[in-house]
């Protein structure tokens, strides 16, 4: 998901902050669910962020 996609969904229209807000909550939801390696959470350069199944689950 993008940015935009994110703050939409979770913020709606009317949020009126800056797009640095979801790096900061990304942060937070890294610390609590890439306990394990590998990381869930994956940065995807220049479209966003996606979630990165075990290999087990896939």
């Amino acid at each position: 998901m993008s940015r935009a996609q994110i703050l939409e969904h979770v913020w709606h229209y009317d949020f009126n902050g800056d797009s640095s807000v979801v790096d900061s909550y990304i942060r937070y939801l890294r610390r609590k669910v890439d306990v394990f390696d590998p990381p869930l959470i994956e940065t995807v350069r220049g479209i966003g962020y996606t979630l990165r199944l075990p290999k087990e689950l896939r």
